[in-house]
């Protein structure tokens, strides 16, 4: 078995689908305060992906979650663990990764965050992210002190206090035995996390590669890029994973919650290449008449979904950020920020069940880990089985929901170029260029 733990849905997502594409039978279970007795009953899959949800929790609360995990699991000593990691750093990752070293009695994490794919990768330690150090980023956490805030070693020792190694492009030739002597020297010792450098697949390949040939005594943690090259690498499966997405011609609804830049170019481009109708959330009217403001969002999405439109709902986030909406809100109601993420979260999860009790929807595509996980858990989805990449880092699912096959596709707010929206919806409506050109253009 290979056990993928990740902290968060679009994560889990994304790095349990390099398997599923791999022809293992991957199943992903979402954790809830309920469910974390029942995870080791998923014993016919090949990959069990488990989303922990402690991202945005408290160091604390996340070192209780894996603990829970953990004692939870029949992990055997032939069992391969890989921590999921976000590639732009977030999260509890030290204290998760320490906490799983203790409890699964491994020595060594090997840790590359690197995604080349998604323009992630890492040189010296540090993590630059499209082009740029991290701490410069959209995505950094802390915005002071900028290039502490891209090296690893700095913000791995925030979380924890085990000792940690590295090894750089410029010894990635030697690597095998930098790993054996390092490795073999630790067999009494505290566990440790090595960085290894990774600015490509070959590089990842590699670390997979010699890091396998110590699998009794290493977890394994990164991102999707790194778990696509260890699916690769295993090949073991021998199951024949059938396909049960359905395509169809109904509606497409797109609930697309993140506020990174690149989402707004991504819905952009896609309303100008396909006729779709679009709902945009007043933050104001969630946390001013929520009550109202549903009934009305809730009639317009029926309205267009019944008529057979396709529908994306979302935020401006270029209008939200030039008139400094988020700090109006939270200074009005006197909540913090992260009351603030939670508001909108419920309340797109609320506005989607409402929707999708009532329209015929076949296809569901969940922009934002936390925008994915409330709509999920508002439709009481706790499993879906992964079945195909649409691009990228991006997965296909499919869930059963009130008897019927629901196609979910979820996808990072930060993944992609300015065509990915638009590419995702291609697939689904099987629109080629041309077509795209000859109608829309």
């Amino acid at each position: 078995m290979i056990y993928i733990i990740a902290d968060d849905l679009t994560g889990a997502s994304d790095t349990g689908i390099q398997f599923a594409k791999n022809n293992y039978k991957t199943s992903l279970f979402i954790i809830n305060k309920h469910n974390i007795d029942s995870i080791q009953q998923e014993k016919n899959a090949d990959v069990l992906v488990i989303d922990t949800e402690t991202r945005e929790m408290d160091e604390k609360s996340a070192r209780n979650i894996i603990r829970d995990i953990c004692n939870s699991l029949v992990i055997q000593e032939e069992d391969l663990i890989f921590k999921k990691i976000d590639s732009t750093f977030r999260g509890n990752i030290a204290a998760e990764i320490e906490e799983i070293l203790e409890l699964t009695q491994k020595n060594w994490c090997i840790l590359s965050p690197s995604f080349p794919a998604q323009n992630r990768i890492t040189v010296g330690a540090y993590l630059l992210v499209q082009n740029k150090l991290l701490g410069y980023s959209e995505y950094s956490q802390n915005t002071s002190q900028p290039e502490k805030n891209s090296y690893l070693p700095y913000l791995l020792k925030k979380q924890s206090r085990l000792p940690i190694e590295h090894i750089g492009l410029t010894d990635i030739s030697e690597e095998r035995n930098l790993l054996a002597q390092k490795i073999t020297s630790n067999d009494k010792k505290q566990p440790q996390i090595m960085i290894i450098d990774s600015a490509d697949d070959f590089h990842l390949q590699k670390i997979i590669t010699y890091g396998l040939s110590f699998k009794k005594k290493i977890v394994f943690a990164g991102s999707a890029g790194l778990a696509n090259c260890l699916a690769r690498y295993q090949k073991q499966s021998k199951n024949t994973v059938k396909d049960l997405v359905k395509s169809s011609n109904k509606p497409i609804l797109i609930v697309a919650g993140s506020r990174r830049s690149i989402l707004s170019d991504q819905i952009k481009f896609l309303k100008n290449k396909i006729p779709f109708a679009e709902l945009i959330i007043d933050l104001e009217k969630i946390f001013s008449s929520q009550e109202n403001t549903l009934h009305e969002y809730k009639n317009f999405s029926l309205n267009c979904l019944l008529n057979k439109q396709d529908l994306i709902i979302y935020t401006d986030a270029t209008y939200n950020k030039n008139q400094s909406i988020d700090t109006k809100i939270m200074q009005k109601y006197n909540i913090k920020p992260r009351e603030l993420e939670i508001g909108i979260k419920n309340f797109f999860g609320i506005l989607s069940k409402s929707i999708i009790d009532n329209a015929s929807i076949s296809n569901l595509v969940l922009t934002g880990g936390d925008i994915a996980l409330s709509v999920c858990r508002e439709l009481n989805i706790s499993n879906l089985e992964l079945m195909k990449e649409v691009l990228p880092g991006i997965p296909v699912s499919v869930a059963r929901y009130q008897g019927n096959s629901l196609n979910i596709i979820t996808k990072a707010g930060g993944f992609g170029e300015e065509d990915t929206l638009y590419n995702i919806i291609k697939q689904f409506k099987n629109i080629n260029n041309t077509e795209g050109k000859n109608n829309h253009e």
